[in-house]
């Protein structure tokens, strides 16, 4: 969406096809050299004398329509954590620009089996005692981009002990 700002384009989306038209006037009429006028375009914010262009997301190039997706990140369990209940489910944060998640789960960290692909970023397993699990989420973005995250993994809990047995007082003749 572009609009006019003293008489200078000013651009207010930074994916639509007018953007990549202002970026090449400020080059062509500003910079001069080949540089957008306001310098690193992937600094989050810039700025002319002209207009405020606000290059959000950061990681747009003048070559990619698209954000880079990036990875997953702070996965609960922890990753290397032990003595995790068998009843935690498993979470992350996603990462930037990421529209959905594949999640790879499985008993060894080499052979992890893709069990789904989730909007949300939880997944429930049925876990076992005393065993480590390894798990993954690879983040899919638009335009069919895919970042393989890192693997993770976590060790269940121990089985617990059976309960002792209560004491029994038995009274044998009447006497204690």
């Amino acid at each position: 969406i572009m609009h006019q700002q003293g008489g200078y384009p000013a651009v207010t989306a930074w994916n639509s096809p007018q953007t990549w038209e202002y970026f090449d006037w400020c080059k062509n009429n500003l910079g001069g050299s080949g540089q957008p006028a306001w310098g690193n375009y992937n600094d989050g914010f810039a700025a002319t004398r002209l207009a405020t262009f606000w290059t959000y997301p950061p990681t747009y190039s003048y070559d990619d329509p698209y954000p880079t997706v990036q990875p997953a990140h702070s996965p609960i369990p922890a990753d290397g954590a032990s003595g995790v209940s068998i009843s935690q489910g498993l979470s992350w944060a996603s990462g930037a620009y990421a529209t959905s998640h594949n999640v790879y789960f499985g008993t060894t960290s080499q052979n992890l089996s893709l069990i789904d692909n989730r909007a949300v970023n939880t997944y429930s397993p049925t876990l076992a005692y005393s065993t480590t699990y390894y798990w993954r989420i690879d983040e899919l973005g638009d335009g069919e981009q895919e970042i393989v995250g890192t693997q993770w993994s976590f060790t269940t809990q121990d089985e617990p002990p059976p309960p002792r047995p209560k004491s029994i007082l038995i009274r044998i003749g009447g006497q204690q």
